[in-house]
């Protein structure tokens, strides 16, 4: 009898044991649930992504057996969190930060293409990959999602008071650089400028010279079709904020004013016009509330005639641990979430909280208008369809080379070179860091970087 209350207390501690070693390993949280585990650096977005994953868990996920648990990390953290969970084996099952390249060479991320179904969800989005951002070594890792687009903010009041307007009130845009300019002076006075630029934000001549030129041009520096580096039409913009300065209608101080600032200044009323990006809409709402009526517009060009795709970036779905694909219940788990992400639902539920702008146009055009509370968010919204992403271009040896934008900022924007001056000799020392790169990496083809019939006119 004590044999027997012995071997049965032994079993019942062995099916304790068990019932603790399933819990704590178990992929599943209770029956046959799968549980797909994320972690996100998209802190600002947690309310509105907290409300559409538990209605997904509520219902679609109910049916299907699959609960996403959405976990918020650290916005700025989260990359070294992930590294180390991957290194350490404690990785997610998805995640928003990664090396794409040494990440996949490493064998920590499953491409969508080795998925059960990975083809259906590449396919709705396929003309919007880019090749070592959302593709590497001609796989799939992951998918667009969202847009940030560009525009030119304008203050309607101060335009408005300059009779920049129509018969009803409504902005007239500035088409071209020349109406830039024109516009400029006709909003400056009593304190207030035509237009304002941040010299000292580091991706200013990123954002409002090589912008406008692929506007102009259908391209920004490398010429995707030809192969060449190409910086026809530049000189005509840089020269447009020369002639601004000159007339008096530039904000002065810009070569001390940081984007901060200069966004500041524009929420005073004090600007006209100001080069912005979609993630501006959260500044002029949130962070400097505009004291004036704003608005936004399409990006001027040289010639109203000829009018190119705008440049835009996008945000793209969560990598996904290659573990995944060790068990097919979880892979097909993954493609299921992965549906819900990249679902017409999904992003125009994000699109109307003022999260994020779908990369696919016909999402945010589809939305209800009514819901949108964001001023200027629609406005950069339709900037997606007239928008193109932009791809790799030959690699240099930045070690070996001043940018544009140091160059403008010392020698151009001071008057000690002319644009055309520091152009040239920039072309020359761009030539030469790419023969530098190529020294160490004749792998790397020119021929790789060309796309037929890439520049899009609009």
């Amino acid at each position: 009898m004590k044999t027997a209350k012995k071997i049965l207390a032994l079993l019942l501690v062995a099916c304790m044991a068990c019932a603790m070693l399933s819990a704590c390993g178990s992929s599943t949280s209770s029956g046959d649930e799968i549980v797909v585990t994320v972690w996100s650096g998209e802190t600002h977005a947690k309310a509105a992504i907290d409300k559409v994953i538990a209605e997904f868990n509520n219902t679609t996920g109910k049916e299907k057996g699959i609960r996403i648990d959405y976990q918020f990390k650290g916005g700025d953290t989260i990359g070294t969190n992930v590294e180390l969970a991957l290194q350490t084996g404690d990785a997610p099952d998805l995640f928003t930060s990664a090396d794409l390249k040494k990440s996949v060479e490493q064998n920590y991320l499953a491409a969508i293409d080795d998925l059960p179904g990975g083809a259906d969800l590449i396919k709705p989005v396929e003309k919007y990959l880019v090749r070592n951002q959302t593709t590497y070594q001609g796989k799939t890792y992951v998918l667009p999602a969202a847009a940030t687009t560009r525009g030119l903010i304008v203050n309607v009041d101060m335009f408005k008071a300059a009779g920049l307007v129509d018969a009803k009130g409504n902005v007239i845009a500035p088409e071209t650089l020349d109406d830039v300019r024109e516009y400029a002076k006709k909003l400056t006075g009593n304190g207030k400028y035509g237009f304002i630029e941040p010299l000292k934000w580091g991706s200013w001549y990123n954002s409002d010279i090589f912008a406008l030129k692929q506007s102009s041009t259908g391209f920004s520096e490398f010429n995707y079709e030809t192969g060449e580096y190409n910086l026809d039409g530049l000189e005509k913009i840089e020269q447009l904020y020369l002639d601004m300065k000159a007339d008096g209608s530039m904000f002065p101080g810009a070569e001390s004013l940081d984007n901060d600032a200069a966004r500041a200044q524009f929420a005073e009323g004090k600007v006209g016009m100001k080069f912005g990006f979609s993630f501006d809409v959260g500044v002029l709402n949130d962070q400097f509330p505009a004291k004036c009526d704003w608005t936004v517009v399409p990006l001027p060009v040289i010639d109203a005639n000829n009018k190119y795709a705008q440049r835009m970036t996008m945000a793209t779905t969560p990598y996904i641990n290659a573990n995944v694909l060790k068990d097919e219940k979880k892979a097909n788990a993954i493609v299921e979430v992965l549906k819900f992400i990249t679902s017409d639902e999904y992003q125009t539920a994000l699109y109307e909280a003022g999260i994020y702008i779908p990369i696919r146009s016909e999402v945010s055009e589809n939305a209800d208008a009514s819901k949108i509370n964001r001023k200027g968010w629609a406005e950069f919204a339709s900037m997606v369809s007239i928008s193109k992403l932009l791809q790799p271009t030959p690699q240099i040896d930045s070690s070996t080379i001043r940018d544009l934008s140091t160059r403008f900022n010392e020698e151009v924007w001071s008057g000690k070179k002319t644009p055309k001056q520091a152009h040239d000799e920039y072309l020359v020392d761009l030539k030469a860091a790419r023969e530098a790169f190529l020294k160490t990496n004749p792998e790397d083809k020119l021929e790789d970087y060309i796309i037929k019939d890439w520049i899009q006119k609009r």
